[in-house]
């Protein structure tokens, strides 16, 4: 998505009429308070957001197919006390060999020596791997609603490659759309979630989905973990997941296997959205996480 798809945000629309008013207000009040910025890498147009203040970095990285502005809650809640980084997705697929180098460059441009990473679902199998190539650049860690870099992860996702390879992307989009039909209605972000997905929906194409698939089964049948790794890294770790979320909680076990002195916490609801469902449950817990971790 380029940076005017991105911009085009601020006027909304249809997508989002049926949010809340004070919600559409609010997103549209981040989207113009909170502009990309863009950078060339290799051979694609990287972006992402920057903002915040404070001694410490948060180094956001979302999940597949959406943007650095899925981390508004987030990014509001701690932009007082932090310096932010939310990376945006770059306008071709990235290889996960090239993201060091890609979030490196972020890190410079911006002039910071480390930051916590805190990786949503795909991000957060970026953020594993960028442990494991630069953990000097990484204070600390927040696993989110992911799972383990493995050649079992690889066969689930290449499974998905074979069923998308045979529908047409209008039946792969209402696959997607159905799965808001289960969102919790305890949650008062539901009309929200919803319209950010719809927002977003159009500008997928079936070559670009199939696309970041493979490049994801590559990363994790090429992922070589070193334990040694883990183990001289001084920061600390926090795993996420939820009990309803299909992708990430039946796999929680082997990402404590993965990293044995991580801590972690299992939300109660919100599958595999939690941070946008249940915003501020999930930042109360990034916030402890937080506070521990860098002792204030």
């Amino acid at each position: 998505m380029d940076i005017q798809t991105k911009m085009n945000t601020l006027t909304l629309g249809k997508v989002w009429e049926d949010a809340p008013e004070e919600q559409r207000k609010v997103f549209q009040e981040f989207r113009a308070a909170h502009p990309y910025t863009e950078f060339d890498f290799e051979d694609l147009r990287g972006n992402y957001i920057g903002c915040g203040r404070g001694p410490q970095t948060l180094l956001f990285l979302p999940g597949a197919f959406v943007d650095a502005d899925a981390w508004i809650h987030s990014i509001i809640a701690f932009e007082k006390d932090y310096r932010i980084i939310s990376v945006g997705q770059p306008t071709k697929t990235l290889q996960m060999d090239s993201m060091p180098g890609f979030i490196c460059r972020i890190l410079e441009r911006e002039k910071v020596e480390k930051a916590t990473f805190i990786g949503a679902s795909a991000g957060g199998g970026a953020a594993q791997h960028f442990l494991q190539h630069r953990p000097d650049k990484v204070e600390h860690m927040v696993l989110s609603h992911c799972t383990t870099l493995n050649p079992e992860t690889a066969q689930r996702v290449r499974s998905s490659i074979k069923i998308f390879r045979l529908l047409p992307i209008g039946m792969i989009r209402l696959m997607m759309k159905a799965r808001s039909r289960k969102y919790p209605p305890s949650s008062r972000w539901v009309e929200f979630t919803k319209a950010y997905a719809r927002q977003f929906m159009p500008t997928l194409d079936k070559e670009t989905m199939i696309g970041f698939l493979e490049a994801a089964a590559t990363a994790c049948e090429e992922f070589d973990f070193d334990p040694e790794v883990i183990r001289s890294w001084p920061g600390k770790m926090l795993i996420l997941s939820t009990t309803g979320d299909k992708i990430s909680f039946p796999r929680i076990g082997e990402l404590q296997a993965r990293y044995p002195t991580a801590e972690s916490h299992i939300f109660g609801d919100g599958g595999h959205a939690t941070l946008m469902l249940f915003p501020d449950v999930y930042n109360s817990v990034l916030k402890s996480f937080l506070t521990a971790a860098y002792g204030t």
